[in-house]
């Protein structure tokens, strides 16, 4: 308020007012009024900089990392601070990101989801009559695009604006991602990790690529991922203190999960195995099995209502992906030891190069879970280095990874049932993406946000592969490494 009375309101952009929300929110961290007042004073002065010029932002965000460093080292011995900073300065990452890149910008079918969207708020709701045969992208499960209807529809209300509207619903996106990311390392804790390691898988994920994407995205790919990850937080937290209430939680999410996006039933394998796990411990016992019961009660009808709807009213399939991309993304003529085998397009860092898209589902994997679907140095020359080295790093890290899956595999015995179950998860997304790729063979059937739950079980993988402390290290170096190269990317766009 100080800022905005001083500048009259009238320079003050719109990130740098979501840099005195930051910056409040961390002089509240504060332990003392002369810390506090240092924390007022550096923000008033980094918003005179940024005025002064030019508007740049990078001071904005500079000085946003600056203060969460200042609050953690007061806080140095505070207990879990090192995941407050890594948790904090991705939220500020993200939010830049967001900040600098507009709706339309790196953004999948647009039109297809604000059509669906207005299809929901126009006229309010039918569950009877709503005709999912109108329109292409209608085959999507529906509970996301109810709930941004309804946000972009109290953001045009209040702003008068569709394009702020619009811009709204990347706040949502970057709340889903702050809790994938927290939801993320409450599981990594389950495993019990040594410190060094725990904060490696940490930074892996607080800054992969996918999720400063997936903040920009305001698609189903990113709440299904969250609602996903919840479910299985809670399963696992029943499979270990087999606590009614959170099977209960697991099973709400599961289905909200599925009802969001199909792509969630990737994780029934998980699910079976721990059950059946469970009931072998409990010897088959009446209350595992009523507990299990309640769960498919609740979790298969939300998962089937709106398959089920659509088949009996409107016949369509159970299952139905329409034909919609253009003929230069189609693999069609390609059999599957070509997609797997075709390296020509190795040293090209993003999946569309200037002659050709790169058909090889092992490296369209990796290349999209990196850069999406774009080949961001067409305009961004400062970034083709960094991109690149960054992209033969997740190389070797994927590689690594499923030659450990494997490994894990084979030396079962010694090792704890939730790695080998997220293990042969690892693996079974791996071999679902190349069957769903041949399936359905365009460019987009090989994206990585339709397989982001391959990020959790690979960092376990990769955490219980550290046996000593040399490959702690080494885990923890490359991890500072890869979150380096992705900001630096992504600041830079």
């Amino acid at each position: 308020m100080t800022a905005g009375i001083f500048f009259n309101g009238q320079y003050i952009s719109e990130y740098a007012g979501g840099f005195i929300l930051i910056s409040f929110l961390l002089t509240l961290c504060s332990r003392s009024y002369l810390e506090m007042l240092t924390a007022v004073a550096f923000t008033l002065l980094c918003l005179v900089l940024h005025i002064l010029l030019g508007n740049n932002n990078f001071i904005l965000l500079f000085g946003s990392l600056c203060l969460v460093c200042f609050v953690s080292w007061q806080r140095r011995n505070t207990e879990n601070i090192l995941l407050f900073t890594i948790t904090f300065i991705s939220f500020i990452l993200h939010f830049y990101y967001i900040e600098v890149t507009d709706i339309a910008t790196r953004q999948h079918d647009l039109n297809g989801i604000m059509y669906y969207m207005k299809l929901i708020t126009q006229n309010g709701f039918n569950f009877w009559d709503f005709n999912p045969w109108n329109m292409y992208y209608l085959f999507h499960q529906p509970l996301h695009f109810f709930i941004n209807g309804y946000i972009y529809k109290l953001g045009l209300l209040v702003w008068h604006s569709q394009a702020l509207a619009q811009e709204i619903l990347q706040f949502l996106s970057l709340f889903y991602v702050v809790g994938i990311l927290i939801v993320t390392i409450r599981i990594l804790r389950m495993f019990q990790f040594s410190p060094i390691v725990f904060y490696a898988v940490c930074i892996l994920t607080a800054f992969n690529p996918t999720f400063f994407l997936f903040s920009g995205y305001i698609s189903d790919d990113v709440p299904v991922l969250f609602l996903a990850l919840f479910s299985l937080y809670y399963l696992l937290k029943w499979y270990k203190g087999e606590q009614l209430n959170n099977l209960l939680i697991s099973a709400i999410c599961f289905g909200l999960a599925v009802l969001t996006k199909l792509s969630a039933l990737v994780m029934t394998p998980v699910f079976v195995l721990l059950f059946l796990r469970k009931l072998y411990q409990n010897k088959f016992s009446q209350n595992t099995i009523k507990a299990l019961s309640l769960f498919v009660i609740i979790a298969v009808p939300l998962s089937l209502i709106w398959i089920a709807r659509n088949h009996f009213l409107y016949d369509m399939d159970f299952y139905n992906i329409p034909d919609t991309s253009p003929s230069g993304q189609n693999f069609r003529n390609l059999t599957f030891f070509e997609r797997i085998l075709d390296f020509s397009l190795l040293e090209k860092p993003f999946i569309h190069s200037p002659l050709a898209n790169d058909g090889n589902m092992f490296l369209a994997l990796i290349k999209t879970e990196l850069f999406g679907e774009w080949n961001l140095s067409l305009n961004h020359k400062i970034i083709v280095i960094p991109a690149t080295i960054l992209y033969f790093i997740n190389i070797i890290i994927k590689v690594v990874a499923i030659f450990g899956g494997f490994f894990i595999l084979i030396n079962a015995k010694k090792q704890t049932f939730l790695t080998v179950v997220f293990s042969l998860f690892y693996l079974l997304i791996w071999g679902y993406s190349f069957k769903y790729a041949m399936d359905y063979p365009y460019v987009c059937s090989s994206d990585y946000r339709l397989f982001s739950l391959l990020n959790l079980p690979e960092l376990i993988i990769l955490a219980t592969l550290c046996y000593n402390k040399i490959s702690a290290k080494i885990l923890l170096i490359s991890a500072f490494i890869f979150a380096f190269l992705s900001c630096f990317v992504y600041i830079n766009l």
